[in-house]
């Protein structure tokens, strides 16, 4: 692609040199992700509790902001579909990541980037007992701002 790109500013001609030239680096696709994962360093997972939910959560220990530039980097990486499957929307292939419910605590695959709890009748209402609680929580607050400012016009 270089050397093609090389060429075209050097020549104007139409037609492209003799040789074989890729646009699209797909022949030696593994070759290149590999080398791309051999420059990631490794990374020490721990268990930590998460402090929102009080559960054990299975996390990366980052000590810097480059660890979590790589991690990040690592994590797009492992969840990017295959070449052959780019370009279809998740409904055409059946994988996805899998997660904990943060109820049960079963296993379940994720149909979209939100989803937090299974399709369990009680898991369900956990849910939205947990809405409930933020709605409420976030009502509380508004309402606390607005007699606040109330009180100081006065």
């Amino acid at each position: 692609m270089e050397l093609y790109a090389e060429y075209q500013k050097s020549h104007l001609a139409k037609q492209p040199p003799d040789g074989q030239f890729e646009e699209e680096p797909y022949d030696n696709y593994w070759e290149l992700l590999n080398k791309l994962i051999e420059r990631i360093p490794d990374f020490n997972m721990c268990l930590k509790v998460n402090p929102k939910t009080n559960r054990i959560e299975f996390s990366a220990d980052v000590n810097s902001v480059f660890d979590i530039a790589w991690f990040t980097l690592a994590r797009m990486i492992s969840e990017d579909p295959a070449p052959e499957n780019k370009g279809l929307s998740n409904d055409d292939h059946s994988e996805g990541i899998m997660i904990c419910c943060r109820h049960c605590g079963d296993f379940l695959i994720r149909r979209n980037g939100r989803q937090e709890y299974c399709d369990k009748p009680d898991c369900q209402k956990a849910w939205n007992a947990k809405n409930q609680r933020e709605f409420r929580r976030r009502k509380r607050i508004e309402n606390a701002q607005k007699y606040k400012k109330n009180t100081l016009k006065t």
